[in-house]
């Protein structure tokens, strides 16, 4: 426990401090990242697993190197020789990192009893909140586009995959697992919220996976929950909005972008539904089909508040954010009714309203702004 402490006010402190220089003992002199690979790969309880992950999360956003060093001493101890090999079967491709963290989450959450538990003790949700986020510091977004390309997916039905893309496929697989269960317990919240920021990393080819998993639903629940965090509970403000709002609306911008199925579900279920009586429609079938490829050239027949917009709706809170105090809540907003709007610039003022469309109509090129206006 004591040594846990010294560690994180090392990680944390000044840099000129003794424990941060104990630090460089630590690592250089003493073999500390042997240490604490050693430990994370051994039985141990919950709280002492939690520990070592976020000395490990920790050490790699304060020293870039300590990666690399970490995947070589597992690459050393289950493949080098002698007592290091733990008794484990020599692989063709070496052990890492990501292999292990995607191990540990899978017990985690598979674990029993079911997760996230029912005693106020168990800490699994906090592991497995932690070791996210370690996933989402070492880019393993990233590797989704490889791991779920059609080939592997045909590959892993035959078994002959590489150990580390298998693993990242059954992160994959764990995540649509992770955002179907459910919301009552802050934990359980807590834990999607935070594989929803490794998502921020995955390519649109994911979306893919996502739409035939029925994870659309469970995302566009979790803005919701988000969005009333932000607009009706009030909490944070500033920068904590930042942190609540963006990464959700990222995700789904970018899934929607590059899948049409996954789009037209969010455009037509749940922000824009089609409504039997409403004039929108009719006002729609007039929209000129090229009007996103040109500047828009005059406004006085152009709605300035939206056409369909009723209080509490989806649609509404996401205008709310078009003009938000915040330049990235409000450009991560106006982003995402853009592309859903098929970025057709006619659709877009009638269904948000032209006070709210023009900063992101002037951003894109297709309204003449003032020259003495900023963008942002």
């Amino acid at each position: 426990r004591h040594s846990s402490l010294v560690l994180f006010h090392a990680m944390h402190g000044n840099p000129n401090t003794a424990s941060r220089n104990a630090l460089g003992i630590f690592i250089r002199q003493l073999n500390g990242i042997s240490i604490l690979v050693d430990m994370l790969v051994r039985p141990n309880p919950v709280p002492t697993t939690l520990s070592i992950v976020r000395h490990l999360h920790n050490l790699i956003g304060s020293m870039p190197d300590s990666l690399r060093q970490i995947n070589a001493v597992l690459q050393k101890k289950f493949i080098g020789g002698g007592e290091e090999k733990f008794n484990r079967v020599q692989q063709e491709e070496p052990v890492c990192l990501v292999q292990i963290l995607c191990a540990s989450l899978v017990w985690t959450i598979r674990s029993d009893p079911s997760f996230p538990g029912t005693s106020s003790m168990d800490r699994r949700g906090d592991l497995a909140e932690e070791i996210w986020h370690v996933l989402f510091a070492i880019g393993v977004g990233n590797q989704f586009k490889t791991a779920f390309s059609d080939n592997n997916l045909d590959e892993q039905l035959n078994h002959k995959l590489s150990p580390k893309t298998d693993a990242i496929l059954q992160l994959g697989i764990l995540i649509c697992d992770v955002l179907h269960m459910s919301n009552f317990d802050s934990r359980t919240y807590r834990c999607k919220l935070a594989a929803v920021h490794l998502l921020m990393d995955a390519p649109v080819i994911f979306g893919k996976f996502l739409f035939a998993n029925n994870c659309v639903d469970p995302l566009v629940v979790i803005l919701w929950l988000q969005l009333n965090a932000v607009l009706v509970e009030k909490q944070g403000g500033g920068s904590q909005d930042v942190v609540q709002l963006m990464p959700i609306l990222v995700v789904l911008s970018n899934m929607a972008q590059g899948n049409l199925e996954f789009k037209q579900i969010l455009k037509h279920k749940y922000v824009f539904p089609v409504m039997v009586n409403s004039g929108l429609r009719v006002h729609e079938n007039n929209v000129v089909s090229n009007s996103s490829k040109t500047e828009t050239s005059s406004v006085s027949n152009r709605p300035m508040n939206p056409k369909d917009s009723p209080p509490g709706t989806l649609r509404n809170k996401l205008i709310r954010l078009m003009t938000w105090t915040d330049s990235n809540v409000k450009r991560c907003a106006s982003e995402f009714l853009w592309i859903l709007c098929d970025e057709n610039a006619d659709e877009f003022v009638v269904r948000t309203g032209f006070g709210n469309a023009v900063h992101t109509l002037g951003i894109k090129g297709l309204v003449s702004l003032p020259q003495n206006s900023t963008v942002q």
